[in-house]
């Protein structure tokens, strides 16, 4: 999978999602838009690479790895 194809492929991939994924990309914390895009993007979440996941929420990579591994506790 090419990288910088990921926000379109899945804006196309979930289009129906496409306006209520405005709303969680732009508030909440970083841990609330993670749980949303597990939640809402399960098949995704585990398919597409996590420094893409991490850019598309907007989370440092720091971040987002913290955010995963406290997940997981």
């Amino acid at each position: 999978m090419k990288l910088h194809l990921f926000p379109a492929i899945l804006m196309r991939k979930y289009s129906s999602q496409a306006s209520k994924d405005n709303d969680f990309l732009h508030f909440g914390t970083a841990k609330e838009r993670y749980d949303q895009f597990v939640k809402r993007y399960p098949d995704l979440a585990l398919s597409v690479p996590l420094q893409c996941i991490a850019s598309y929420l907007r989370i440092t990579p720091q971040s987002f790895s913290r955010i995963r591994k406290e997940a997981v506790r």
